[in-house]
Parts: C-alpha cells; sequence; structure tokens
C-alpha cells in the first residue's frame, strides 16, 4: 500500500476543452436567510442530448445549511454533482438533492405537495477547502446587491426546512 507514505503532485487544469476558462465561483455570505437575486440554469446530458433547464422562480439560501433551494424545474435523479450557474455567468452550487414535502397553504386552506431541489452552496467555508486544495480559481463574493430580502412566508418556510433537515442529521 503505497498512499499513506507518499504524496502524488498531480497537474492541475484550469481550462476546460478549447480554452474556455472555469467561471467563477458566487460565494454567498450572508448570516440570514436570503434569496438570491439571479435566475440559474442547470445542464444536464441524457443519452447524448444536452438539455438546458432554466429556473426563474426565488431561489432561496439557507446559511444554516449551506445550501440553496427552489422549486423543482425539471431536475431529476442522476444529476447530482452538475454546476448551478447564474444567469450572469458564475457557478453559484452543486446539485444535491430533491425532495417532496406537504406544506399547508392557508390562502387555500389545503395541503400541496412542493417539489425541492436543493444544490451545495459556495460559502466561505467552500472557498477555503477550494483554495486549499484546488487553488487558482477564481471567485466573487456576494454583496447585499446580490440578494433580496424574505417576506414573512419566505422566512416561515425557509425556518421549516432548516427544522426539517435539523431533524435529519
Amino acid at each position: 500500500m503505497i498512499w499513506p507514505y507518499c504524496t502524488l503532485s498531480l497537474p492541475l487544469y484550469y481550462k476546460a476543452v478549447k480554452g474556455t476558462n472555469i467561471p467563477s465561483l458566487l460565494v454567498m455570505d450572508s448570516d440570514s436567510g436570503k434569496i438570491l437575486d439571479r435566475e440559474i440554469s442547470v445542464i444536464s446530458i441524457w443519452d447524448g442530448k444536452k438539455n438546458v433547464m432554466n429556473n426563474n422562480q426565488p431561489v432561496i439560501y439557507s446559511p444554516a445549511n449551506k445550501l440553496l433551494f427552489t422549486n423543482n424545474f425539471g431536475i431529476q435523479k442522476g444529476i447530482s454533482g452538475s454546476g448551478v450557474m447564474t444567469n450572469t455567468g458564475e457557478l453559484v452550487g452543486i446539485v444535491s438533492a430533491l425532495d417532496n414535502i406537504s406544506a399547508f397553504n392557508h390562502k387555500t386552506k389545503k395541503y400541496e405537495n412542493i417539489h425541492l431541489v436543493y444544490f451545495s452552496a459556495f460559502d466561505k467555508d467552500a472557498l477555503n477547502f477550494i483554495q486549499e486544495h484546488v487553488g487558482g480559481v477564481s471567485y466573487i463574493e456576494a454583496t447585499a446587491e446580490d440578494y433580496k430580502n424574505l417576506n414573512k412566508d419566505q422566512k416561515d418556510f425557509l425556518k421549516a426546512i432548516d427544522t426539517m433537515h435539523s431533524m435529519r442529521k
């Protein structure tokens, strides 16, 4: 067994095929839940066919769980690990999980099924890890201009999602 006794020196490649640059990371930096003020998209490739799935619904950042989530906009099992891009060209997260939850709608007085998709967000901890192990990756720290505040319903929903995730740990 060799690996505990040596250090591998592997070349790092920062250019994709045809010389395109790796996109900058958008690093989330908020202590409270926020809406990302960007549209997002995910590319999937099934049977050799590329499909770009766009989302124009609110994308909520949960600092407690270091994730972004939104209503599912066509994400399927099997594309976990795909990059989540913003409409301004940054890589904001990685497709991580799907979830179906039941929530009470106070307006209709009925329970509704909500299909969510979660993305692992790039935050300062993730950025530190990437810089330590990869290096050379460009990033942009999100500022107040990159967020919108949550309304009361969205705050309540985020609190329920955070509670649900804490119970699953």
